[in-house]
């Protein structure tokens, strides 16, 4: 595993060790490995969503109302 060294703001110093002290995080490292993966999960998402704003603009308009659309999903919630 590669070595990272960081220099943070006092305050940023300070915070990280307030959210070690609770208890939740083991150390320092603990801290900011899962706020890796909470950005890595994040950008995943993120990358999802474009993929399906992208398709949705691929589909064109829709000719329905936004009565028909929200009464169709509220049917497809209720069938579930």
């Amino acid at each position: 595993m590669g070595m990272v060294t960081l220099q943070l703001p006092q305050t940023d110093a300070e915070w990280i060790d307030a959210q070690v002290a609770t208890g939740r995080f083991a150390d320092a490292e603990s801290f900011v490995a899962e706020l890796i993966a909470r950005d890595r999960a994040d950008a995943a998402k993120i990358d999802e969503l474009r993929v399906a704003i992208g398709a949705g603009r691929a589909g064109g308009l829709s000719e329905r109302n936004l009565d028909e659309i929200f009464g169709e999903a509220m049917e497809r919630h209720a069938a579930r």
